[in-house]
């Protein structure tokens, strides 16, 4: 009796170092896991994650065994000194263990099984040609081109010595289709902070590289948008009804090499409907498995006296600057909320600034992305997306007042206030004050938390320009003016007694 008794806890001791054994391996393979899906690189399986799937089993096995082959005969063969010895509960506990531990063993065949498949998929794509590189660049699975042997790096984007050198040989366009090799066979620069210590306007690097989706980037903010981005080592996919305009941007900006590996772009036409920017927003997202951020910046101002203009001019202007942002963002959303990322949409301080004859419709317009934009705020802040209304004022971007007053039903009684208008209008470009490089790169900055915007919190309403502030301290002071010259008579006065 007392070498059975022996033998029993013997299995017991054995049966729960085999638990903490496959506890610890389990807890391994989860963290490597949450690594490779939340980390910044893409789940890449390999001969590790299928050993650990496979040793698990194992350990699960053999406890099953100590706990399922001799125990319970011994604790449930009836009446004996065994189960006296043991007692009720430890021979209960240990069956419940021995149940378990078969449910392990059959839990991690199944992974087995699954991450065996993911590395022969693997494989089987490693085995694909390489991609053909813009520019001569070297594959980067043979060596990542890093800042730090660009020679221009430290020098402010724009300057003469880094355009000209970047300009003597004509640059190819960019890819438009995901390179065929995986991305994730690249070090990510965010993963090696030596690798991007530094952007070109001296901008730390080293947080997680996220992925941005930018409509209208061609001209304008947009085009500033990309390059601020990239350079801070983001990922960027720049959108524009046409790439042929949009190469020969990028191409003359005089881009270096790995910021034209961290680039792609996409053909987007912003009132194609809400289907085809579906399709639009999963090839985006195929490039480098995600979204991180939405910019809905492509709009245009259409300038009419209302009673001129009417519903026919007004609809021109919602087309795109209401319902090609709401259906990009339709589109788009279900990457960005599965990455728990940032939704900004460009909107004006035009919405703020609505008393100017001629603007009614592109104001009106900005007003109505503002407020969707807040509302969207209420609606998507509590899935962990963060939403940003970014309002310029007069800023210096190439062809912001190209737009002509309609001709088709002039009216005589506007006549003067129509040519005054135009006058205004046209009198405008060129006089701006406001920098959109340096806007750009703050809106970057607080997209990604650093630079300028470090520590501060996040913000609904980005307004760029003290113009822009001034309009919006007016207009929220003539409605606190309003309001409180006339609240004995709209409070208290017009509800029921």
């Amino acid at each position: 009796m007392p070498r059975q008794i022996a033998l029993m806890f013997g299995l017991i001791i054995v049966s729960i170092l085999l638990s903490l054994a496959a506890f610890a391996a389990l807890c391994f393979f989860v963290q490597r896991a949450k690594d490779q899906k939340y980390g910044d690189q893409p789940f890449d399986p390999n001969c590790v994650d299928v050993g650990c799937a496979l040793g698990i089993a194992a350990l699960f096995g053999l406890q099953a065994l100590a706990e399922i082959k001799e125990l319970p005969k011994r604790c449930y063969s009836g009446p004996n000194t065994d189960l006296v010895n043991l007692g009720r509960d430890v021979c209960n506990v240990i069956t419940t263990m021995g149940v378990f531990s078969c449910i392990g063993v059959l839990f991690m065949l199944i992974i087995f099984i699954l991450v065996a498949k993911a590395v022969r998929d693997a494989v089987e794509i490693a085995k694909l040609p390489p991609p053909v590189f813009p520019s001569g660049a070297e594959p980067a699975v043979m060596r990542w081109l890093d800042r730090n042997n660009d020679p221009f790096a430290s020098i402010p984007r724009g300057t003469p010595s880094r355009q000209n050198s970047y300009n003597r040989g004509a640059l190819k366009p960019f890819p438009t289709k995901p390179l065929a090799l995986l991305d994730h066979s690249l070090p990510s620069p965010s993963t090696d902070p030596s690798t991007y210590t530094r952007g070109m306007n001296g901008h730390s690097t080293s947080k997680k590289q996220l992925v941005w989706l930018i409509t209208g980037t061609s001209s304008g903010f947009g085009r500033r948008l990309v390059t601020s981005a990239l350079s801070r080592g983001d990922r960027v996919i720049a959108t524009a009804r046409s790439l042929e305009k949009l190469d020969q941007e990028l191409s003359a900006y005089g881009l270096s090499e790995s910021e034209r590996q961290n680039l792609r772009t996409l053909q987007v036409d912003i009132t194609a409907g809400e289907d085809i920017l579906k399709e639009k927003a999963n090839e985006a997202a195929a490039f480098w498995g995600r979204i991180d951020v939405l910019v809905n910046n492509a709009g245009f101002g259409q300038p009419a006296l209302t009673e001129e203009g009417g519903s026919k001019i007004c609809r021109k202007q919602y087309e795109v600057n209401v319902f090609g942002l709401l259906d990009m963002t339709s589109a788009t959303l279900p990457h960005i909320r599965a990455s728990k990322g940032y939704l900004v949409n460009i909107g004006s301080r035009s919405s703020w600034h609505t008393e100017v004859p001629g603007l009614a419709f592109y104001a009106s317009s900005k007003a109505a992305v503002q407020a969707i934009t807040e509302t969207m705020s209420a609606e998507l802040t509590p899935l962990g997306v963060k939403v940003l209304l970014v309002a310029p004022g007069s800023f210096r971007t190439e062809g912001i007042y190209g737009g002509q007053f309609p001709k088709d039903n002039l009216i005589p009684a506007y006549d003067n206030l129509r040519e005054a208008s135009i006058k205004r209008f046209n009198s405008i470009a060129g006089t701006e004050k406001g920098d959109p490089d340096k806007a750009m790169d703050l809106v970057v900055d607080v997209v990604r938390g650093e630079g300028k915007a470090a520590g501060r919190p996040w913000p609904l309403y980005l307004l760029l320009g003290e113009d822009a502030a001034a309009n919006a301290r007016n207009r929220a002071n003539k409605v606190i003016s309003d309001i409180e010259g006339w609240e004995d008579l709209t409070g208290k006065a017009v509800q029921f007694d």
